[in-house]
């Protein structure tokens, strides 16, 4: 009896041992994957371009409900895109999407996407960049395309710890017929109606202008504190009534600062940021208005439901 029930353990043991998963002993090749709705994007580590990107099927992992849901851009396996399907490619981005909110843009994510992947979207987007050497990091850059409808415009990233922290987007318009038609969906119209009231609204204006012109210029800078967004409105009028419609002529410009949820500095400590900043310690040349609630629900209603550009009217606090 004794000897039938150590035969019926070994089995048993055996059968045990032969059942369980055999695990390799092969080190895996590094990599890391990003969202594109329910599927994921695989890049391996050994290079950044669109040949080495595939996709696989993965389950999405629900974010806060605080936090917009990232919806990345597809790069399909194959060759960078020619400057024509790049321009095409980069017009559609430009039209917005409402699973990447800001801080999301493009589908990168401010302290969530690596340095990794963001070079390989560009790679793919036919876009080149240069690199900037930082106290905390780096930083890299690129225009949009070298010509065509985005020439003049420009999108940077911060990167620490190989993850991208900021992004600063400029759209030069100055003497530019197809501005306000590329930059429709981050007019001024279009951001209040996307994400409701700024946190804070302040608009400085320089009399006689920053370069010794005959008209005044200003800055209009709309912060979305929680979505860690800024964006800043730069351009010129004759008075100190402002019309920052881009279809009124008095926008020469806009940029957008983005950071990451996680990260404990300030929207204005961004270098660009702060310097406009600076402008309110100068009320003898600055007229600047940091904008009461009631004031910043009154210009929104005003935004948001005229059916000809607004103006307003700059009034000293």
């Amino acid at each position: 009896m004794k000897l039938t029930f150590q035969i019926l353990f070994i089995t048993l043991l055996l059968s045990a041992c032969s059942s369980a998963p055999t695990q390799s002993t092969l080190t895996p090749a590094r990599f890391e994957t990003q969202m594109v709705g329910a599927t994921t994007i695989m890049l391996t580590a050994s290079t950044i371009t669109p040949s080495a990107i595939s996709l696989i099927v993965s389950t999405r992992t629900p974010l806060p409900s605080a936090m917009p849901r990232p919806l990345e851009p597809t790069f399909p396996p194959g060759p960078t895109l020619t400057a024509e399907e790049s321009q095409n490619e980069i017009a559609k981005l430009m039209q917005g999407n409402p699973d990447c909110l800001f801080p999301c843009w493009w589908g990168i994510v401010p302290g969530k996407t690596s340095r990794f992947y963001t070079t390989a979207a560009l790679t793919y987007l036919n876009l080149k960049w240069v690199v900037f050497e930082l106290p905390e990091g780096m930083e890299f850059g690129s225009p949009f395309v070298k010509d065509g409808d985005f020439i003049r415009a420009t999108v940077g990233y911060t990167v620490i710890d190989d993850i991208v922290e900021d992004i600063h987007i400029r759209g030069d318009g100055s003497s530019d017929q197809v501005f306000a038609k590329r930059w429709e969906y981050y007019s001024l119209t279009e951001m209040l109606k996307t994400y409701g009231l700024p946190t804070r609204f302040w608009a400085i204006l320089v009399e006689g202008g920053e370069v010794g012109s005959s008209r005044n210029s200003y800055h209009l800078l709309v912060f979305y504190d929680e979505a860690k967004a800024l964006i800043r409105y730069t351009g010129s009028t004759e008075t100190d009534v402002l019309c920052p419609d881009f279809n009124t002529g008095q926008v020469d410009w806009l940029d957008i600062y983005l950071q990451s949820p996680d990260t404990s500095r300030k929207l204005t400590d961004i270098t660009n940021v702060s310097r406009a900043i600076e402008m309110l310690d100068q009320p003898d040349v600055y007229r600047v208005e940091k904008m009461t609630e009631s004031r910043i629900i009154e210009l929104y209603n005003l935004f948001t439901q005229s059916k000809e550009p607004a103006c307003f009217r700059i009034s000293a606090n």
